[in-house]
């Protein structure tokens, strides 16, 4: 099909009314959602999200969920320190200077070879390219080595079983030293599969290990799909991280950290 036999049904769809609202009132906002934005995310989103998990939110893109969900569970992080209470006027005041107590000095952990966005943020967890990260500044936060396995695997079940306990004792060290030097461990943040940084891809093993070891240090576990592609995946039928086993890990853990 031709470009140009696109072009009308496209221009027949930005008729529609309701494509016209959520262009011009930018939903993902939250600021004045359509009426029908609720069950449209409800129909769209929720219908599709992993057991457990009921909540759905909307931002701009890849970059921008991520850096939601970091503040998101750098907020969880400190209200657990304060036993949920609100924050007080110490924290207030002293964070518009950039100082503790309102301004802490935590950290999160990434991987060798992930891509979470071009964000400052973003790009501080990053580590697949130089040329994303070259001449900007960045957070100082502790990178660990994800599993490299042999193919195939059948054929290598002990080299990949020994990547999987490596990556997972480092990660866990990094936490340990990050708590003794006074910059907390926050969030993990972690891509089943790693599209920028060559196609890695990681065992269930792997990632069971990581949800047990960040709820062993109260640490938040942030899973950035956009390489995995799910809906592709279920289309074709393989399993990704949820199928593997984050769908009855939710449902066993909700009650202790969030995933």
């Amino acid at each position: 099909m031709k470009i140009d036999d696109q072009i009308p049904g496209s221009i027949n769809k930005i008729r529609v009314i309701h494509f016209q609202a959520t262009a011009v009132s930018r939903p993902a906002l939250g600021s004045f959602p359509p009426t029908f934005f609720p069950n449209a995310i409800k129909e769209a989103l929720s219908s599709i999200a992993p057991k457990g998990c009921p909540g759905v939110q909307t931002v701009l893109c890849g970059t921008s969920s991520n850096e939601n969900a970091i503040k998101a569970a750098f907020m969880w992080y400190q209200a657990q320190k304060r036993g949920g209470a609100r924050p007080r006027a110490e924290d207030l005041e002293s964070c518009m200077r950039h100082e503790p107590p309102g301004t802490p000095n935590l950290s999160v952990l990434s991987f060798h070879g992930a891509f979470h966005g071009r964000s400052l943020t973003a790009l501080s967890i990053s580590h697949s390219k130089a040329i994303h990260k070259v001449d900007l500044p960045a957070f100082h936060w502790p990178v660990a080595q994800f599993p490299l396995y042999k193919y195939p695997l059948e054929k290598n079940v002990q080299y990949n079983a020994q990547q999987d306990q490596q990556c997972l004792a480092q990660v866990e060290e990094l936490i340990k030293e990050r708590k003794k030097a006074n910059q907390d461990v926050a969030a993990l943040i972690v891509e089943p599969i790693q599209g920028e940084g060559g196609d890695n891809h990681g065992s269930p093993a792997f990632f069971q290990g990581i949800r047990d070891i960040t709820s062993k240090h109260g640490v938040v576990f942030i899973v950035d799909e956009v390489s995995s592609l799910k809906p592709l995946f279920y289309t074709l039928g393989i399993k990704n991280i949820h199928h593997s086993y984050c769908e009855q890990e939710i449902h066993r853990r909700q009650n202790e950290r969030p995933v």
